[in-house]
């Protein structure tokens, strides 16, 4: 949306500004700003240490590690690819799922998967230092990725879809990226993970 507004803004509205901040190089190629005139930088997102008092978590998680996904659970952010890829790994952790159920029926997930619905930030923050691995399996691009840099913040592996900024948050020290949509290439990344 943010590039689209970028693209669609007049010339002189752009011209007018010293320096735009796109925050990934993917947005400033679908947004125009790669290759054109005005000046840009690209400014990714960040994140704010918590702290030694960052609030402890009470949402009721499983006690052994697991999966978690985190963000509208949602076809676009690849909601059933992981509900699919889930379903073909072997004696697999508990998957949480952290944030609106948007495309998926709560009452009909896969043995071994909890849905939490929308908590509070310090809730999803908390969730990331007990899971195990971070999945953001997006279908569409992402125009940055700030779910897997909270996991990666908390010491996790991401496996992430090479799309949109994403691909640039995640790269082989912090993850593994694989194709959007790939039910079997999401799968096998979590296995490998899993057994490494």
């Amino acid at each position: 949306a943010i590039a689209t507004l970028v693209r669609r803004s007049s010339v002189r509205r752009r011209r007018a500004a010293d320096l735009l901040l796109p925050i990934s190089d993917y947005i400033a190629q679908v947004s125009g700003l790669a290759g054109g005139p005005d000046p840009y930088e690209v400014l990714p997102n960040f994140i704010a240490d918590p702290g030694p008092h960052a609030p402890s978590g009470t949402l009721p998680l499983p006690d052994e590690p697991f999966l978690m996904s985190a963000g509208d659970q949602a076809l676009d952010k690849g909601a059933g690819v992981l509900l699919d890829a889930y379903e073909r790994l072997s004696d697999p952790p508990p998957l949480v799922l952290i944030g609106r159920n948007v495309d998926i029926d709560p009452g009909r997930l896969p043995p071994g998967v909890k849905a939490f619905g929308p908590v509070a930030h310090h809730e999803v923050l908390a969730a990331w230092q007990r899971a195990l691995i971070g999945v953001v399996p997006s279908v569409l691009p992402e125009a940055f990725g700030l779910v897997a840099l909270e996991a990666m913040a908390a010491g996790r592996p991401v496996v992430a879809s090479r799309s949109g900024g994403l691909a640039e948050v995640v790269d082989d020290r912090s993850g593994v990226l694989v194709e959007p949509g790939d039910v079997g290439a999401l799968a096998d990344a979590l296995t490998a993970l899993l057994s490494d």
